[in-house]
């Protein structure tokens, strides 16, 4: 147990900066899945917008590959016990791929000793708390980003898509931290001499919410739920910025010539969707690192 636990805690310092191509490689690798569960007719329709092959009926495209995609991934029916399960396997993954990201970015040791436990022991009690923080929320987010893709399909021009973005990352995060507010609430009330309600119930749902709020700034380990309940929007947003990003590339002859050989547009689009939206992601990952090992060199 001891060597494993160190091993866990030399993780970070080995691949912190070999991190954003394993984020790369995700993302790319989770689209190129996509890309296989697309209908043949919505795989044609996608090239041809992404290749500016003209026709009118190309336009509204690239949003309307989502909500089936959706629907695909998760079930056409979002009442069913099917639906609901397959929500809770995706939550258990986001929470899995966020952890990794936190502990390449503070490690094993310093995130258990924020949660005041062992290093073995943390790993099990995130994915323990994920059932409870994150399955019934993170199910509603995938509700909300359904019904916002479906918006983006009927007006999918740039500031109604930005808005409507926007909006679905708003309420994603209000419903995380809705669900860590209840929980907490829920835990004081059940376990003896946690919360103090001597003040009366409002002073004390106050003092819940100002503790979910300062954990939520300090601890880490606290944000991880919040955070995975935001993958669903996070998919969203790399689908549409890497759609935008091919589309205006097309512009630049003298960058897309050097890049077209990795994309396969016209057999695998959502594929060289995810090679772009991986690159996003990894550049973004590669200076959250720099920003945070800047901070702590000057603090």
């Amino acid at each position: 147990m001891g060597a494993l636990s160190t091993v866990l805690n030399q993780l970070p310092s080995a691949f912190k900066w070999g991190a954003p191509i394993g984020v790369v490689a995700g993302v790319a690798k989770a689209f190129e899945w996509l890309d296989g569960a697309m209908s043949p007719e919505g795989r044609l329709r996608l090239s041809n917008w992404l290749r500016n092959v003209p026709g009118d009926e190309q336009l509204t495209t690239w949003p309307n590959v989502l909500p089936s995609l959706i629907d695909r991934v998760f079930g056409p029916k979002p009442a069913s016990l099917k639906f609901f399960l397959r929500s809770c396997v995706a939550s258990l993954i986001a929470v899995a791929a966020t952890l990794a990201i936190n502990v390449t970015i503070y490690g094993v040791r310093e995130l258990a000793t924020y949660a005041g436990i062992g290093s073995l022991f943390f790993l099990f009690a995130i994915a323990l708390l994920a059932i409870g923080f994150n399955f019934v929320p993170d199910y509603l987010s995938v509700l909300i980003s359904r019904a916002i893709v479906g918006m983006m399909a009927k007006r999918p021009t740039f500031l109604n898509v930005l808005r409507l973005l926007l909006i679905d990352t708003f309420l994603t995060v209000a419903t995380a931290v809705l669900s860590l507010f209840i929980w907490c609430s829920i835990v004081s009330w059940k376990i003896p001499g946690f919360g103090d309600i001597s003040s009366g119930p409002a002073i004390y749902e106050l003092k819940v919410a100002w503790s979910v709020i300062d954990n939520l700034r300090f601890d880490p380990t606290f944000r991880i739920y919040v955070l995975a309940s935001l993958f669903t929007s996070v998919w969203v947003w790399l689908y549409v910025l890497a759609s935008a990003s091919i589309r205006t590339l097309r512009g630049f002859r003298f960058v897309w010539v050097k890049i077209v050989p990795f994309l396969d547009l016209e057999k695998e689009p959502m594929k060289a969707i995810g090679r772009v939206a991986g690159i996003i992601m990894g550049l973004l990952f590669a200076a959250a690192l720099a920003v945070i090992w800047l901070f702590q060199r000057l603090s």
